[in-house]
């Protein structure tokens, strides 16, 4: 059932409950009895029913907009994983780069076929979608990707680049003891007549 439908049934139902007990009400009512005398107590009381009502039915509208932001979080989500997964194994080999596009694009078309009409109906996914992403998931994790020797020793030359600048920090660490040390030279240059021990 669209939810316009159900939407339109609710109020059509709260507008029939609230004529029902105005017509019980009214046609309960003692002959002598003066609605001019009623107490501002009840209509204060009305009053505050409404104001809890009006909250109530307001935090539950918000609680429903927030499940429904997270839900279209959760899909956004997903479809960009799913997106760049299928444009970054671009430099995967071919059989590799193929098998996992066409892995994405059966998990993406059972999604919106079968799986969103799954849970719409039932409120679950299906176990077809959970095997589908499955395969995916060891499709791109259990690639291993083989090393040239290009990136062997483009690997091997930042290795010893990083080495290179951790024996600099150590070096300059201590600049009066190690290595590459700061000089006496300008005191020995201003005062030539001081002797060395």
């Amino acid at each position: 059932m669209p939810e316009w439908l159900v939407l339109t049934f609710a109020m059509l139902a709260a507008c029939a409950v609230v004529i029902a007990v105005t017509l019980v009400r009214h046609r309960t009512a003692a002959e002598d009895e003066d609605p001019s005398e009623t107490p501002d107590v009840i209509e204060y009381m009305t009053m505050w029913i409404g104001v809890v009502y009006a909250i109530v039915l307001g935090l539950a509208i918000a609680g429903v907009w927030e499940a429904r932001g997270v839900a279209e979080d959760h899909v956004q989500t997903e479809a960009q994983a799913l997106h760049e997964i299928s444009e970054r194994v671009r430099v995967y080999p071919p059989d590799v780069r193929d098998r996992i596009r066409a892995d994405v694009n059966a998990y993406v078309g059972h999604v919106v076929t079968v799986e969103w009409q799954a849970m719409a109906d039932k409120g679950e996914v299906t176990e077809r979608g959970d095997e589908l992403l499955m395969r995916l998931r060891e499709d791109v994790t259990d690639y291993e990707i083989r090393r040239t020797t290009r990136e062997l020793v483009l690997a091997g030359l930042f290795s010893a680049l990083i080495a290179f600048l951790l024996f600099l920090i150590w070096d300059f660490d201590a600049p009066y003891s190690r290595g590459v040390t700061a000089s006496a030279e300008p005191f020995l240059h201003h005062f030539p007549g001081v002797s060395q021990k």
